[in-house]
């Protein structure tokens, strides 16, 4: 039966209804568990107080006794005796602790008040006995004078009698040691009260004449080189200066007035001092041992930028006793260790500081040395700090610096090999190019010959530039591996390993003629020098060769310059007559080996890998992580059974020497110190 929906007896939906009330709180849960305690923090800023730390240096330093076991940064401390008020910047121990002058919390001192009103005149006395009934009528007194080193004008007593309560014309003395007579006193300590022409004399007296200072006053180790002038009474400045010591040289000056603010050191040998009765009590000289050489003594020139950016010639005047004159005032050199000035020690070369209001030169270091030339130099190197920023510079002795000789050897010289695989002959190739010492090159590529030259070399050995015969020019470039890429010729552009030109003459003639042995030693700079039986007779320079038929020298023997050309005969020898002997027949043995060719490989502190690869030439790489840093040449080899090293130049011309230890390793220096381990070329 079919069904018909006709409607729904359900209305619509209501709308919702208010909120209720809210319900009665029910009872209180149980307390939830205990959190962990959290970490103990840091402690605030705290303040201290005491005298300990003094002074108003605005650079950090140590106090030990103050004996906080605990400072941390930005803790204060206050010196209760001056005021002065100080920030811890290096926390840590009493001992490692680092302080430093913020300021001060007493103000400056007021002026000075306006002069108060005059008073009421008092009442007037009672009248005077008469004279000659009057207390101490007709009494005398002595006066008596103590001339403490002093003496009286001629004709004066040394004590006289004047009646009581009259004046006295007091005498005036004289001392040679003193700078001046400074009163008559009636006793001898700073309390004792001075007399005057104006004071009665009402008893029996003994007064001491006062000097200002005197030579035998500042007798430990100072003289006072001020005109008449002195400071112990009047408060004026003097300059004193160290006294001379038979043995000794002076250091400094120390003034201590029982750990006050008034302590100082000087450094200088010439300081000025003011101060009022009683201070500088505790005046300090002192001096070293004078050494019985003078080391490094005379006068260092060298250029240096000021603080105005602007580069100067100086001069350093050293006497070699830890004093040096510069810009026309005298000072100590001075060492310093964790900031504090240590004196000076004629046994360390280095680590000084010389300083005057442009510049200052830090980190000094004396040197005595012979260089390439074979010539002894004696310098100082330094840091200075001006406000161009810190830059290192070199003072040399009487100015006499030593200047690298300028190669004239193309740098590129050398022999550039390139093989690789030809895909239309199926075969490896090889191409050579040669660049002899003038900078003048061939390319041989398979067969096919052709020239160049070197035309730039002022980005080398990064790249160099060449022109071909046909006017092409190209750049060389130098890659990661140590190859250079490029083309020489028509051929493209192929990576190249590169061996370093060595002069083809490198080595030694040898002949020997009656039973004595002749040498002449060619050097790869083109020096030399010629031997009879091991002895050197005299240095001679290479001026001309055409390798390898002949070689031409220029020397000096017995006083006369001469010039000889060493030639090659259809024998293989070489025939040449250079001192007193003969024409002799020589052998000519080209430099032997490098008896370091091989690697050297070792890790230094930041674990980077360090190697040294040695060529059979003495020429080699050096490379850091492999990746290379410098081309290096062997230039000194030293064996003589108590040290082996041998030392290396780069490209720039700086050395480093390998020393080999006890272990059988090689420690050296190129950019940090390093323990090579070395394995030689097959």
């Amino acid at each position: 039966m079919a069904r018909v929906l006709i409607g729904n007896f359900k209305g619509p939906k209501g709308d919702k209804g208010d909120t209720g009330a809210t319900g009665a709180t029910g009872p209180q849960g149980p307390q939830g568990k205990q959190g962990n305690t959290g970490a103990t923090g840091q402690r605030g800023s705290r303040w201290t107080e005491g005298t300990a730390i003094t002074g108003t240096s605005t650079t950090a330093g140590i106090f030990s006794g103050t004996g906080i076991a605990d400072a941390l940064v930005n803790d204060m401390y206050l010196n209760t005796s001056t005021g002065n008020v100080y920030r811890c910047t290096v926390g840590g121990a009493a001992s490692v602790a680092k302080w430093v002058f913020v300021g001060c919390i007493k103000g400056p001192k007021g002026d000075k008040g306006d002069k108060g009103d005059t008073g009421a005149t008092g009442p007037q006395g009672p009248a005077g006995e008469d004279g000659a009934d009057a207390p101490h009528a007709n009494e005398t007194c002595t006066v008596t004078f103590v001339l403490n080193g002093g003496t009286l004008p001629e004709g004066t007593a040394s004590s006289v009698t004047v009646e009581y309560g009259s004046t006295l014309v007091l005498p005036i003395p004289t001392n040679e040691n003193a700078s001046y007579f400074a009163g008559w006193f009636t006793g001898t300590t700073v309390n004792d009260g001075q007399f005057f022409n104006y004071t009665p004399v009402c008893s029996n007296l003994t007064l001491t004449a006062k000097w200002a200072y005197t030579r035998e006053k500042i007798e430990n180790g100072a003289v006072n080189v001020s005109p008449i002038k002195d400071v112990y009474y009047n408060g004026e400045a003097i300059t004193v200066t160290p006294k001379e010591v038979a043995g000794k040289t002076f250091s400094l000056f120390r003034f201590t007035v029982s750990n006050t603010v008034n302590d100082f050191e000087s450094y200088s040998n010439e300081v000025s001092i003011e101060t009022t009765v009683g201070y500088y009590y505790n005046f300090r000289t002192q001096y070293i041992d004078t050494p019985l050489t003078p080391s490094f003594a005379g006068t260092y020139i060298g250029e240096y930028v000021d603080f105005k950016n602007v580069t100067q010639t100086g001069t350093v005047v050293l006497d070699g006793y830890g004093l040096y004159t510069l810009n026309g005032k005298t000072y100590a050199l001075t060492r310093y260790e964790n900031g504090s000035p240590l004196p000076y020690d004629p046994t360390i070369t280095s680590g000084y500081t010389i300083e005057d209001k442009s510049v200052t030169f830090e980190n000094v270091s004396f040197v005595t040395e012979t260089k390439a030339d074979g010539n002894e130099y004696t310098y100082f190197t330094t840091d200075y700090d001006s406000y161009a920023g810190m830059e290192e510079t070199t003072f040399w002795l009487d100015g006499n610096a030593y200047v690298e000789p300028v190669s004239t050897v193309c740098p590129a010289a050398g022999t550039y090999t390139a093989t690789f695989f030809d895909a239309d002959s199926e075969a490896n190739v090889t191409y050579v190019a040669i660049i002899d010492e003038d900078g003048n090159g061939s390319t041989d590529e398979e067969g096919y010959v052709q020239t160049f030259t070197v035309i730039d070399t002022s980005n080398y050995p990064e790249s160099f530039d060449i022109e071909t015969e046909a006017g092409d020019t190209y750049t060389i470039t130098k890659q990661s591996d140590g190859t250079y890429k490029g083309r020489f010729g028509e051929a493209k552009s192929k990576s190249y390993t590169f061996e370093k030109y060595v002069f083809p003459f490198t080595g030694t003639f040898s002949a020997n003629v009656d039973e004595v042995n002749y040498e002449i030693v060619i050097n790869e700079d083109k020096t030399g020098e010629y031997k009879e039986d091991g002895t050197k007779v005299c240095d001679l320079t290479v001026t001309d060769f055409t390798y390898p038929d002949s070689l031409t020298v220029a020397y000096n023997y017995e006083g006369e310059d001469l010039e000889k050309t060493i030639s090659l005969q259809s024998t293989g020898y070489y025939k040449v007559r250079i001192g007193e002997t003969s024409v002799a027949t020589y052998e000519f043995t080209p430099k032997t080996d490098c008896p370091y060719a091989g690697t050297f490989e070792g890790v230094d502190g930041d674990e980077t890998t360090c190697t040294l690869v040695i060529n059979a030439n003495g020429t080699g790489t050096y490379y850091e992580d492999g990746h290379e840093l410098h081309t290096i040449t062997v230039t000194e080899i030293v064996n003589d059974g108590t040290t082996e090293s041998f030392t290396i130049t780069d490209e720039y011309g700086e050395p480093y020497t390998f020393t080999k230890q006890a272990n059988g390793t090689f420690k050296g220096r190129i950019n940090s110190s390093v323990f090579y381990t070395f394995t030689p070329a097959a």
